[in-house]
This record gives structure tokens, sequence and C-alpha cells, in this order.
């Protein structure tokens, strides 16, 4: 069973002018869920990210993704842009199977 808990985030203004993004909710609500993932906003191309930053099996990765009139779909990944870190294989932006 998947439970997902969603904690919305605010700026926090701090000393000369400058900001922060933190939870609203607070930290603490960070330490409960064994998985983790920050949905960040689209840009100016429609691309959003995901960012799965706390698990305890699987490693720090961001992926991108777009949200369209058929569905959530992969955005393709040119490696010179691909970051060092992450190690998705760009793909075909298809629709995956669903899995009963």
């Amino acid at each position: 069973m998947a439970v997902v808990l969603t904690n919305q985030m605010t700026t926090r203004i701090l000393a000369e002018g400058r900001s922060e993004l933190v939870p609203a909710l607070g930290e603490s609500w960070g330490h409960h869920p064994a998985n983790r993932v920050r949905l960040w906003p689209a840009d100016d191309n429609g691309e959003r990210k995901a960012r799965l930053f706390k698990s305890a099996s699987c490693p720090k990765r961001t992926a991108a993704y777009r949200i369209t009139k058929a569905g959530v779909r992969d955005v393709k990944v040119d490696k010179a842009k691909r970051g060092a870190s992450d190690g998705r294989t760009p793909g075909p932006a298809t629709k995956r199977a669903r899995v009963p």
C-alpha cells in the first residue's frame, strides 16, 4: 500500500534580503516517511522535476517529466545536459504500460 503525504513549501525570509524554501508544516514531517520525493513546478518549457532525496534503498536522483493531455510523460534527456549524478538513461517520451 502506498501512502502519499504532502507538505506545501513556503519561503522563509532571512537576514539581508535572502530567502530559502522550507516546508510549511515544519521539518519534523520530513523525518516520518521512509522515502521523500520533492516535486518542482514546471519551467517555461513545461518540464517538471521530481527529486528523490531521502531513501534507505535508492540513491538520490532527479527525473524530468511533463504533464500533457495524454497524461504524465517522460522528457527526453540530452546526454550533454544530464548531470553526472543522474544515472538515468535517456529514452523516448512514451507512455509506460500499466501494471495490474
